[in-house]
Parts: C-alpha cells; sequence; structure tokens
C-alpha cells in the first residue's frame, strides 16, 4: 500500500478541479440567459436591412454611403482652423459683427471611423444677414448639422448663436 507524503495536495487538487468545472457551468449558464429568446429573428432582420442597403447603394451608382465634400480629411486642430475660418468669412459675408466662433474636435466618444467636430458661433446684426449667414453655412462643405440655432431680437437687430457639428475621418479609419 503507498501512501502520499502529502495528502493535502490530493485536496487542493481536486478542490481545483472542482471549482473550475463549476466555474465553466456558471458561465456557460450565464451565455444561455443572457442570449435573447428571438435572437435569430433579429440576426435575420439585422442581415435582410443590411442587405437592403447595399441593394440601395448599388442602385445610386456606388458603394460610397457619404457624398463627396461631406467628411473632412481628419479629425484634428488643422480643420479646427479651417472651420472656424469658414465660419467668420460666412458671417462676415452676411454683414453680421462681433462675431466669435470656435471649432474643436468632440474628445468625448470613442474614436470610431469617423468623428464629430463642434463648431459654435456668435454675432449679431440684420435679421436678413442672419438667415443669409445661415444659408452659407447649409451650403458649405462638409455638412455642418445644426444642433441648436437661436435668434433674439434686439428692436432692429438680432443675435444669432448657432451650434452644431461636423464630421471627419479619424486616424483610426486611416
Amino acid at each position: 500500500m503507498i501512501r502520499s507524503s502529502n495528502p493535502g495536495f490530493v485536496a487542493v487538487t481536486a478542490a481545483v478541479l472542482v471549482a473550475g468545472c463549476c466555474a465553466v457551468l456558471f458561465a456557460c449558464g450565464l451565455a444561455a440567459l443572457a442570449k435573447p429568446r428571438d435572437f435569430d429573428t433579429r440576426v435575420a432582420a439585422l442581415q435582410a436591412q443590411a442587405d437592403r442597403t447595399e441593394l440601395f447603394l448599388r442602385r445610386r451608382g456606388g458603394q460610397r454611403v457619404y457624398p463627396d465634400g461631406a467628411i473632412c480629411p481628419a479629425l484634428n486642430g488643422a480643420q479646427a482652423v479651417l472651420a472656424a475660418e469658414r465660419l467668420r468669412q460666412a458671417a462676415a459675408a452676411a454683414g453680421l459683427a462681433d462675431v466669435v466662433v470656435s471649432a474643436e474636435p468632440d474628445t468625448d466618444r470613442a474614436p470610431e471611423s469617423i468623428g464629430p467636430m463642434r463648431v459654435r458661433l456668435t454675432a449679431s446684426g440684420s435679421y436678413e444677414g442672419a438667415l443669409q449667414a445661415l444659408d452659407r453655412l447649409a451650403r458649405q462643405t462638409p455638412l455642418i448639422y445644426a444642433d441648436a440655432i437661436d435668434l433674439r431680437s434686439k428692436t432692429d437687430a438680432v443675435d444669432l448663436q448657432f451650434s452644431g457639428r461636423f464630421y471627419c475621418w479619424t486616424a483610426r479609419s486611416h
């Protein structure tokens, strides 16, 4: 009869094996609970939607999702300077005064293939001038999406406050 010189080793090995088996069973149980009952239906619906999108893109004549000029080349400080200058020019061409412009990358979001560049414009002038400035902003590329536009009347003039964003390719997308 052979006796182990260390009976605790066998007990520890058995305990580790039992704990490992329990952990694997627990993880499999959680995975089964996490999968929704209609998972296959959802995946099929998403695949159908992707197929429709691909069909629409082919009908349109290409695989590009974004039109020319819709997205700036990079999410960096140089693009912020260019955007601020274009906003200043749009306000000046419309005859607005007291122009304050800012443009900066939105760093709150995780970097995806495209990222937002936040822009703000504050100016004052005539109502027609404010509308002209907004029209010029709507025609610029990359496309600027308005988040908030505030026109406040000051008897014969208005104060314009515009905040929005446009999108740029990130370094991650190249």
